[in-house]
């Protein structure tokens, strides 16, 4: 394997883990703004048109929001 293949995965796995925390810290934002409002999971999913297993995934950091 080359120098600069051994970068590019490099920077990959780095990427991933700083988007992984950008989605974790994303979703702790969206759950404290769910509950500081009294909604439900349920009714965030309602009015996003998801279902509230997807708003789970979203406040859990699993899925991104993009």
């Amino acid at each position: 394997m080359l120098l600069w293949e051994l970068l590019y995965y490099a920077n990959c796995l780095i990427s991933n883990e700083m988007t992984r925390e950008l989605d974790i810290e994303i979703g702790k934002r969206i759950k404290l703004r769910r509950t500081t409002l009294g909604l439900s999971q349920a009714d965030v999913a309602n009015r996003l048109g998801v279902t509230f297993q997807q708003v789970q995934k979203y406040e859990k950091g699993t899925n991104s929001l993009n």
